[in-house]
């Protein structure tokens, strides 16, 4: 038995179009993980919560792959929105034939790992961080003593 890809569900409800559904998937994080909407703003402080909520809710593989779209949104655009000249870029794994959404930097890399972002997320492991504001360089993790 093969196992699936782990963007496949992502890929299968939104495909290419991934960018164009953000401002929905976003909408709908308050209620997947029981926090207030206007808590979740786009920045350091937005996402710390949602690092506390994710924690908080993460019971099992279900709920986590419920809430990962909208988790992937939020912290994309409040990438997009800290970094200048990041951008939605869907990726389109030929090997599997999925649809990724990635966010890009300026100079056109990514801003973090695909892979490592979902596996962090899934093990609840590392907890994401923006970049600081005199670098845009890739997305942050905190470092392990």
């Amino acid at each position: 038995m093969q196992s699936e890809h782990f963007y496949q569900r992502t890929s299968d409800k939104y495909g290419k179009d991934f960018p164009r559904f953000v401002p929905q998937l976003i909408d709908s994080l308050s209620t997947l993980v029981n926090i207030d909407k206007a808590q979740l703003t786009l920045d350091s402080t937005g996402l710390a919560l949602l690092n506390v909520a994710i924690k908080w809710n993460d019971t099992n593989d279900a709920f986590f792959d419920s809430c990962f779209p909208s988790i992937l949104a939020f912290y994309g655009q409040s990438y997009i929105s800290n970094v200048p000249g990041s951008k939605w870029f869907m990726y389109l794994d030929k090997k599997s034939n999925i649809w990724v959404p990635e966010v890009i930097r300026h100079n056109g890399k990514e801003a973090w790992d695909w892979i490592d972002f979902y596996k962090m997320l899934a093990e609840n492991s590392e907890i994401l961080t923006l970049p600081s504001n005199s670098s845009p360089g890739p997305a942050t993790r905190p470092h392990s003593p």
